[in-house]
């Protein structure tokens, strides 16, 4: 039951998450929630890294293929947002807001994890292009087929 309780609550704050309003939802905002939308960024990527891997195949040949997919992708994205924080706090302090920075950083980490979650809200149709086509090229085509 309490597992149960767990997985609604998580539910519960994707929701929150995906509306906007989980920033502004907490009463008491600190260094769990942002671990959280982080922890949300990895693992979402991770699942969509693991969909993108499926482009070489399920065969026992290509199972190291899903893992470096499924650990690129957050990396990627969390590595990205760890670089240009820095940036963004001189900005930050340049422009006088140097004491809203914790949640400014907070609103950014819910932007990338809502931006993951959208993410991988499309892993169905990555999967069903990479085992309906048979072959990485149709996935490299662009919007209307372009390269």
């Amino acid at each position: 039951m309490n597992a149960l309780r767990q997985l609604s609550g998580w539910i519960h704050s994707l929701d929150l998450l995906l509306r906007g309003n989980l920033v502004e939802s907490s009463a008491r905002p600190g260094r769990g929630q942002l671990l959280r939308l982080l922890v949300c960024t990895a693992i979402f990527g991770g699942g969509y890294g693991l969909v993108m891997g499926t482009f070489s195949g399920l065969s026992h040949d290509h199972a190291l293929q899903l893992i470096y997919s499924g650990t690129k992708v957050p990396l990627l994205l969390l590595f990205s947002f760890a670089v240009s924080l820095p940036s963004y706090f001189v900005l930050n302090s340049l422009c006088g807001l140097r004491r809203d920075f914790s949640a400014a950083l907070r609103a950014l980490a819910a932007t990338q994890a809502g931006l993951t979650v959208i993410l991988a809200s499309f892993a169905p149709f990555t999967s069903v292009d990479a085992v309906s086509s048979g072959s990485y090229q149709p996935m490299r085509r662009g919007p209307g087929g372009r390269p």
